[in-house]
Order: structure tokens, then sequence, then C-alpha cells
């Protein structure tokens, strides 16, 4: 079984990509989606959180005061992170062992920080998404709640995009859904070719 690791910048599509491949027939694990699962399902976030910032004055998880926090305190996110990753590769091992289990011969992770936090050594292939800045800018502050401190804030907490494309074994350049769609497609079939 291949893994795939599936990573970029904010903005950049992995959404859309992750989709193409999931509309293929390939498993997909979403880390995002994992995190606001612990969010809403461990009480023992919620103490974490409670213990750790003596600002956070409120009863439950409230992910947009979270984020106030932490991004304006790098300290105060490392300590959030070192928290919330353990959970979610625990999550990612589970996804992986049963994919194993189902005999699925390709499976994808997406990973928003897959080299940031160093949890790439479980990936067999890197595909990253990439776009021109002025697209990738456009994109994320079309977003609710985002402006553009906070959107320089995240670009300055990940590496380059030059520097992700550099590691990356296949680079999708998600520029238009058409486009985008045929490069998933010759990375599928590359992939698969490979296997068998």
């Amino acid at each position: 079984m291949i893994v795939i690791g599936l990573t970029g910048s904010i903005g950049m599509g992995k959404t859309t990509v992750a989709k193409l491949f999931a509309d293929l027939s390939v498993p997909v694990f979403n880390s995002d989606d994992a995190v606001n699962l612990i969010y809403n399902q461990n009480p023992e976030v919620l103490k974490f959180i409670k213990d750790n910032f003596s600002e956070y004055e409120k009863d439950n998880i409230c992910k947009k005061r979270i984020a106030e926090i932490v991004f304006k305190d790098k300290r105060k996110l490392e300590i959030l992170e070192s928290f919330i990753h353990p959970l979610v590769r625990s999550q990612q091992i589970n996804f992986i062992n049963e994919s194993i289990k189902n005999k699925n011969p390709l499976i994808l992770i997406e990973i928003p920080l897959l080299f940031e936090v160093g949890i790439h050594d479980f990936i067999d292939v890197v595909i990253v998404i990439t776009a021109p800045f002025e697209i990738q800018s456009k994109r994320v502050l079309q977003r609710k709640d985002m402006n553009k401190e906070k959107f320089l804030n995240i670009l300055n907490r990940q590496i380059s995009d030059e520097e992700k494309c550099a590691k990356a074994d296949y680079v999708i350049n998600n520029l238009e859904i058409e486009t985008t769609k045929k490069q998933v497609m010759y990375i599928y079939n590359t992939i698969l070719g490979n296997i068998k």
C-alpha cells in the first residue's frame, strides 16, 4: 500500500485535490477534520487549554478565541500543538492500519503542516499543491474571519512554497480545475503503475 501525503500552504487548494483523489476511490484522511473532531469530542482539550492559557475564559471550546490567543504568541501555539498533534497522529496511524486491513492500494493523508511538524516518516509519496501568490491571497482573503494580518501570520509559520515544492515527489499547479484534474489523474496512474 502506498501512503500519499498531500500538503501545501493555506489557500492552495488541498481540499479540492483531496476530493479529486476521493472521486477515484482513494480513501482520504483530512487532518483538519481530525483536529475539529478532537476539539468537539475530547473533554481533555478544554482542560488542557484552561490549564495552560490563563486568558482563556470560556467554559466550552471556541476555536476562534483559541486562534486569537495562539496566533499572538508563538510559544502558546507550540504548547497547543504539542497536545493536539500526537492525537491527530494517532488517528492517522489508525487510518493507515484500517486501510491495510482493507487492502487499499493507495490512501491519501491531507496534512497542511506535513514538513513543518516533521510527521512525514510514514508517507511514501509527497504531493505539494501550489498556485501563484496573487491567486492564493485572493482565495484566502475571501474566507470568513480572515484578514491580511492573519494570513501573513499563518504564512510566516509555514515553510515557503518554493521549499515545499522542492521537497515534493509531485507538484500540482492548482490554477484551473480541468488542468488540476489532469494532473491528479496523471499522478494517480503513475503511482498505481509503479505498484504493479
